[in-house]
């Protein structure tokens, strides 16, 4: 006999993954730097998830941010249950987990480590347009450049 919570989950891993046009809805996060970049970017609504090293203040200069959000560990079956349209994290996390994600179908973007302004840059503007915002990227990179601008 096949329990309920398992029929459940057998369910979420089935379902179709919804493809509708538009920004993504509910970003799931696992990584602390793209968690980073998701809070700085994305309108908190939908933001589904960041990982627990983004509410942690010795890990992440936006903990304040990400007070109140659902925190994962990085676990396929949690996220999962998050039904993300939108997945981020970094080359070097977890690739089994990701793999997993991508192969139920979910979209997966893993961030490749920036080693360089330019890199910084181009990387916030992907995001950026990755998450329907890219006004809020635009801004960003402004930013950044005024106060690397303001350094004597």
């Amino acid at each position: 006999m096949i329990r309920p919570a398992l029929m459940g989950l057998l369910a979420l891993l089935l379902a179709p993954v919804p493809t509708e046009a538009g920004p993504p809805r509910r970003i799931v996060s696992f990584n602390l730097c793209s968690d980073q970049l998701v809070l700085l970017l994305a309108r908190r609504e939908r933001i589904a998830s960041v990982s627990y090293l983004a509410a942690d203040p010795a890990m992440s200069a936006l903990a304040d941010q990400a007070r109140g959000l659902h925190l994962n560990h990085r676990q396929a079956e949690e996220i999962l249950a998050l039904d993300p349209d939108l997945v981020l994290t970094s080359t070097f996390t977890d690739r089994a987990t990701t793999a997993l994600l991508a192969r139920l179908g979910r979209r997966v973007v893993a961030l490749p480590p920036v080693t360089s302004l330019a890199e910084t840059r181009a990387q916030i503007l992907d995001v950026a347009d990755l998450l329907g915002e890219p006004a809020r990227g635009r801004a960003m990179v402004a930013e950044l450049d005024a106060a690397l601008a303001a350094v004597p």
